[in-house]
């Protein structure tokens, strides 16, 4: 009972807490100034006559809360957005339409951010995803499509919108499986400003979806092992004990 109890407490500490920690940790481990790409950003408000962009609803496939597999290989998924703007210059707004036409990113932003220029990647590409060559990032832009609207007051767009693949690369991506990333939206109007939506996308990178198995089974195993060592030391050190 004892022993079993050990291993219940090693397993915990090894595959429960980790993850846990993970989710709520909030901690900035470097605070610097990203680059920023693409010249510096225009307010929307000056540009577009409204303050942000807003995601009010978001499902992927026409369901809600659903796992989409990391890297597309079984069928291309569509995220479908409800966005509204807070305009307050309406006239502004209807008269230029890459305002309420939008791209998004989907991942992390990590050393330097996102081009404000990168809406010429996306013009005349509605309804694709393309990669912004010009960046040792190699940027993957989901360029989205409009397919309804209400441009008076208050604003409120619907947009279909293709979802590119999320390869993960931390390793608690590759022991747990299921991973978020983060969505980046921005209009294609030039020099706006990307905007982090509090919405994001759940990824299923099990093995067999994976484009790199391999990590995700070095991972595993890593833990295995770890585990299994643990457990091992606890057991002997209990009925040393005893």
């Amino acid at each position: 009972m004892a022993g079993s109890a050990v291993v219940i407490a090693a397993f915990a500490l090894l595959f429960v807490f980790p993850p846990i920690y993970i989710y709520f940790d909030t901690t900035v481990l470097f605070e610097n100034d990203m680059e920023q790409l693409g010249g510096d950003p225009v307010k929307y408000s000056t540009k577009c006559g409204y303050k942000s962009i807003f995601v009010e609803s978001l499902t992927v496939d026409k369901k809600q809360g659903v796992y989409i597999d990391a890297n597309n290989q079984f069928k291309n998924h569509q995220a479908t957005l409800i966005v509204s703007f807070d305009t307050s210059q309406l006239t502004t707004f209807q008269n230029n339409p890459d305002c309420y036409t939008l791209m998004l990113y989907i991942d992390e932003v990590e050393e330097r951010s996102l081009p404000n220029n990168a809406g010429n990647f996306c013009r005349n590409s509605a309804g694709t995803t393309v990669i912004d060559g010009t960046h040792a990032e190699q940027f993957k832009y989901s360029c989205c499509t409009m397919v309804s609207t209400n441009l008076s007051e208050p604003v409120r767009c619907q947009y279909n919108c293709p979802i590119s693949p999320a390869t993960p690369h931390e390793f608690h991506e590759n022991l747990l499986g299921i991973h978020s990333k983060p969505i980046h939206i921005k209009s294609l109007a030039d020099q706006t400003p990307w905007i982090e939506s509090d919405e994001e996308f759940m990824f299923d990178s099990s093995i067999r979806h994976s484009e790199n198995p391999g990590e995700m089974v070095q991972a595993r195993v890593v833990a295995s092992i770890g585990f299994i060592t643990v457990a091992s030391g606890l057991s002997e050190s209990y009925l040393t004990t005893w």
